[in-house]
């Protein structure tokens, strides 16, 4: 089973759904304005300019999502792809060399914890957010996953946090205290996916598996449903009931 490490700090429902075969709900528009975002800095970075074609920003899901809808998370984004762009040929941070949108795995017991960091040189990791500034635990600990992937031991790169949905761009330096927290909240939220994984794993093997999937859902899920802003970037939300 493969966990994201942005699923972590998240409602854990999403993984039993998924080991029972439900369908999946196309994306939100709030999550769909965070992949343009990160698609068009990814071009800029990598290539210093950028196109706005559906199957080039939404690669994969792209079919997931019709034309109309597309559109119209294009439009609303517009004021983040301003920003992107204003930050990419201002920002006082050093980009030589950076590597963008870096897919990185790594076995964890029963699962493949895996993560797409945003931005990282040799000196820094950044994490991009298409929000208000806003210093969220989950945010702390997504980078502490992502120097985790890295297996960073000797050197700890520097951290940073862009926000690009206010008026300005802001960059956001964690401190050496905030690092460390992320480390924390991380270790934690691993041990505790670890545990849920194991239970699901064993209550869905694959005998139960089939008789799941071919005959009846089950009408009491082990994982508790923890309804917040995050609903909406989850694949399932147009089936889960919220309790």
């Amino acid at each position: 089973m493969e966990v994201h490490i942005t699923e972590l700090s998240g409602c854990k429902r999403r993984w039993e759904y998924a080991l029972l075969d439900y369908p999946r709900s196309p994306p939100h528009i709030v999550s769909l304005k965070g992949t343009i975002l990160h698609s068009v800095l990814e071009q800029l970075i990598r290539h210093n300019h950028f196109t706005l074609e559906k199957e080039e920003v939404l690669k994969e899901r792209a079919k997931e999502v019709d034309d109309s809808l597309y559109r119209i998370a294009v439009e609303k984004s517009r004021d983040l792809i301003d920003r992107a762009q204003h930050w990419v040929g201002n920002t006082g941070l050093n980009l030589n060399g950076a590597k963008a949108e870096v897919r990185i795995s790594r076995k964890c017991n029963d699962f493949i914890l895996t993560g797409q960091i945003d931005l990282h040189t040799e000196d820094a990791l950044i994490d991009f957010k298409s929000c208000r500034r806003i210093l969220r635990s989950n945010f702390l600990a997504q980078l502490g996953g992502y120097s985790f992937l890295l297996d960073e031991k000797d050197k700890r790169r520097e951290r940073y946090l862009i926000f690009f949905g206010g008026r300005e761009v802001e960059e956001v330096k964690l401190t050496g205290s905030q690092m460390e927290k992320g480390d924390r909240l991380f270790r934690d939220s691993l041990l505790d996916a670890g545990l849920i994984i194991k239970e699901l794993s064993q209550t869905y093997n694959s005998d139960n598996l089939n008789k799941f999937n071919k005959a009846v859902k089950p009408n009491k899920f082990i994982t508790e449903c923890k309804v917040s802003q995050l609903c909406a970037y989850c694949p399932y939300r147009g089936i889960c009931s919220g309790v």
